[in-house]
């Protein structure tokens, strides 16, 4: 689950070789009603999410490290403090 917010009235309708990134747990998403937010396509992610994203998502940064590496694994780190700031977020949200 990643942890961020949104605020904005745009919207985005994905075309039929996207994928959402995910789907918000509270408000509408990217058209204003199916609640899937961002997208994925070969290899790239677009999302309206603002905030630190990555500091309070560590296995999301970890996971783009990863990918964008080639690499399986990541020499492991102490995420406390990032997990305190997911946590957090959660919280704040109601999720």
């Amino acid at each position: 689950m990643l942890a961020g917010f949104e605020n904005h009235a745009g919207r985005t309708l994905l075309g039929d070789d996207a994928l959402p990134l995910g789907r918000v747990l509270k408000g509408q998403g990217n058209d204003g009603r199916s609640g899937l937010e961002g997208a994925r396509r070969d290899g790239v992610i677009g999302t309206y999410m603002h905030g630190p994203l990555l500091p309070k998502n560590a296995w999301f940064a970890d996971w783009l490290i990863r990918r964008a590496l080639g690499l399986e694994e990541l020499a492991a780190l102490d995420d406390s403090l990032e997990d305190a700031a997911h946590a957090e977020a959660r919280r704040a949200a109601g999720a």
